[in-house]
């Protein structure tokens, strides 16, 4: 799942009603970062990632069953793509140093 995979479901769901919004509120930064991020192909950061989720999991706790169950999908998609990210993060950071191998 990617960034424009999340708003397309959260848009479907009612729960966000333009990409400005889905900006400030879902992604917490400015106006146009969702259309940036569209731009130049990138994803947001694990911190914005993990705030989306936070997000969806505590509208779902509100939500009805079926509701419910679609928030829960993306959220779980969500956590996988968290944890994928977090992981290579700490490969990424990985660094030689005097010979030793030095995670930070």
């Amino acid at each position: 799942m990617n960034v424009k995979e999340i708003y397309d479901k959260i848009h479907q769901l009612g729960l966000v009603g333009s990409q400005v919004e889905f900006s400030r509120v879902w992604l917490g930064r400015s106006d146009r970062y969702y259309s940036n991020l569209i731009a130049v192909r990138r994803q947001p950061s694990v911190e914005t990632l993990c705030g989306i989720a936070w997000r969806i999991e505590t509208i779902a706790v509100h939500a009805g069953d079926e509701r419910r169950k679609h928030l829960l999908a993306i959220k779980a998609e969500l956590n996988r793509m968290i944890v994928h990210r977090a992981t290579f993060r700490r490969k990424e950071r990985a660094a030689m140093v005097g010979g030793c191998l030095v995670t930070f």
